[in-house]
């Protein structure tokens, strides 16, 4: 690839039949379409830069999914390298991503029932609860979503206490979906996969249970931010911190400097659209797939 400014487009969780659309992401006919007209010139909107020949594209899959093992071949055959950002947790077989376990009761019984279930724990003030977040306050993090689910959304990821919602969770998560073990194999690149993966890809570490760095105190950071020594042994020396939630308030750079060891850079998902750097510091930011491609497909008119 011709070296210049990246673009880097991050598709959160690849599609998985057994489970329907309740992991977000693209079928594997739909992703090769998006790969390749992101490959062309692009035309964006007013929030987006244009993006030349001169520029390098890069793709990055979140959370460990293990249906990147069906993509691999056709992002080669299109002279892509992704960035495969794991989670510890999963990927040693240890448990599920809280994320996907909402998702997955989203699926069993609805939003509004899982509302109700939030209810019964933590009361009708709960929609009253200020964000954890406070720069997330005017930031439309949710706006691919109805009232409803954006509102439950936000307490279970911004309004609910870390604690609360690993409670919740685990008073409701089994008796509805069955033991998170079971998942945890199917859902989630294993150990084998990922070190058959390092030579087509780039990995990056995208935290052990995918927490919010502004709940953690400086010990908890540390023991998110920083790989098993498992996956350390494939992350090699100099490997990329993929930051679950960017710039907007979860972001430190000085916190991650000291509280980490890695020697690569941090990737960091935008919600809203800024840029910032920083000297001796690499931060490379990416868009989120519903931002780029708006959420039921807007290929139509973003690309020339």
């Amino acid at each position: 690839m011709m070296t210049g400014r990246k673009f880097i487009v991050n598709h959160h969780f690849f599609f998985n039949n057994d489970y329907g659309d309740v992991f977000k992401g693209p079928d594997l006919d739909s992703f090769r379409v998006q790969v390749k007209q992101l490959k062309k010139r692009y035309k964006a909107g007013s929030n987006l830069n244009v993006i030349t020949e001169e520029n390098e594209f890069y793709i990055t899959i979140d959370d460990g999914s293990r249906s990147v093992l069906n993509i691999i071949d056709m992002l080669m055959d299109e002279g892509v390298k992704p960035y495969i950002c794991i989670c510890g947790e999963p990927t040693l077989g240890k448990g599920m991503l809280n994320a996907h376990k909402i998702s997955l009761l989203r699926k069993e019984i609805g939003d509004a029932a899982l509302w109700g279930r939030l209810k019964e724990l933590y009361g009708e003030d709960l929609i009253d609860r200020p964000l954890k977040i406070p720069a997330l306050n005017n930031v439309d993090i949710y706006r691919y979503d109805n009232a409803k689910t954006k509102q439950l959304k936000l307490a279970l990821n911004y309004q609910l206490k870390h604690k609360e919602l690993e409670v919740f969770l685990s008073e409701v998560f089994e008796g509805i979906c069955g033991k998170e073990k079971g998942y945890t194999e199917e859902l989630y690149l294993n150990l084998a996969d990922v070190n058959e993966l390092e030579g087509y890809c780039h990995l990056s570490f995208h935290g052990n249970k995918h927490l919010l760095w502004t709940e953690l105190d400086s010990k908890e950071l540390a023991a998110e931010i920083n790989p098993p020594l498992e996956l350390e042994k494939l992350l090699k020396d100099s490997y990329f911190l993929s930051a679950p939630f960017g710039m907007n308030g979860s972001f430190d750079s000085k916190r991650l400097r000291e509280n980490n060891r890695f020697s690569g850079g941090v990737l960091t998902m935008l919600r809203k659209f800024e840029h910032s750097t920083e000297q001796d510091f690499k931060l490379f930011h990416r868009y989120d797939q519903n931002d780029v491609f708006e959420k039921d497909n807007a290929l139509k008119s973003v690309f020339m």
